[in-house]
Formats: C-alpha cells, structure tokens, sequence
C-alpha cells in the first residue's frame, strides 16, 4: 500500500465514521464532558429505608414458647423523647421487680403488683403513642411484624397476650440503609398469667 491510498482510505474511514454517527447518534463515543454531566443530574439515593423484622414471645416456665399475638408494637427513634421514655419504661419496672420481690412467697400478691405495673406502662405508652413520630405497628398470630423505617436507632416496646400471659417487652434496634434488621423480643420486662 503506497502512502497516498493509506492517506486517503484514513480520510475517506473518517468521512463515514461521521456520517454513520450522524445517522445512528448511538454508534457515536460519548463526550466525556456530556458523560459527567449526565451523572450529576441523576444522583443516587443517600439515604433509603431499612427494614425491621420484630419476633415477639415469651418462653413459659415449661419451656413452651408463646408468641405475642396480635399484640400492638410501639417505635420511636431513639432520640431525646425516645430515650425519655425508654429510662421511664425501666425505672417503672424496676419498681415493680422490688415490690415483686417483697411479695415472695404470696403469688396473688407478685399478681397484682404486675397487673399494676402492666396498667402504669400503659399509661406512658399512651402518651408516647399520641407523638407524630411514633409508628404503631400490629403483630400477627405468629407475634411478627415488619415495618420500614429510615436509618437510625430505635425504642420499640410491645403490650400483649402470649398465650395465658399478659407481657411488656422493651428492646432497642438500630436499622441500616437498604438493610433488613431482625431483632428478637423474647423477655418480656413485666408479666402475668391471667
């Protein structure tokens, strides 16, 4: 091949490359300066929902397991008022351990000092239910649950039936973006059989 073909076939190669991207503008390199461009007007999500998976039961003095069924599960972000309500929760039911203790030996007694305790958890519970940022969520017959929530640390608490027995649970989860958490409730803070 003598000089001039090559130097024409070079000249006539990149007269049809630009009409081919003419006509198929797919066929044509993207300009690196378009590509960044295009990259920062679809930016991608920072921060998406995780997913939090709740299994709520109690385990019975025979060694049965009792979920907590259709029970309702209380979350709130463990924030300033989560953190409030958390402390309120466990100072209460540290309360309720002494007067359980002092009642040893007398089962109708431990009875009603839970049944009390039960009634004055609920009442917290219920303020903290009225809040915008709390989420109310139902368990079902097996005492499961799953709610999305975005990224964070989280108070959630749980007033039910597990089998003969009336329970409170209190746990805490810290749920990641894109992420399932699961997270087991399996002692309850106060209980009772009824």
């Amino acid at each position: 091949m003598t000089l001039r073909t090559a130097i024409a076939f070079l000249v006539l190669s990149s007269a049809v490359a630009a009409q081919t991207n003419k006509e198929y503008p797919s066929c044509a390199l993207p300009d690196p300066a378009q590509a960044e461009q295009r990259a920062d007007t679809n930016p991608k999500p920072q921060n998406i929902d995780g997913t939090l998976l709740v299994y709520t039961f109690l385990i019975t003095g025979g060694g049965d397991l009792k979920p907590a069924r259709t029970s309702e599960m209380l979350v709130i972000e463990k924030n300033t008022a989560g953190q409030e309500y958390m402390d309120q929760v466990l100072k209460m039911c540290g309360i309720v351990d002494y007067y359980r203790q002092q009642a040893r030996g007398f089962p109708e007694q431990q009875d009603l000092v839970s049944i009390q305790g039960l009634a004055d958890l609920e009442r917290v519970s219920k303020v903290v239910r009225a809040r915008d940022d709390a989420h109310l969520v139902e368990l079902d017959e097996d005492g499961k649950a799953r709610i999305s929530l975005h990224p964070g640390v989280y108070v959630l608490s749980v007033r039910g039936s597990a089998g003969i027995n009336e329970a409170f649970w209190l746990g805490t989860a810290k749920v990641e973006s894109g992420k399932d958490t699961r997270l087991k409730l399996s002692k309850p803070l106060v209980s009772f059989a009824r």
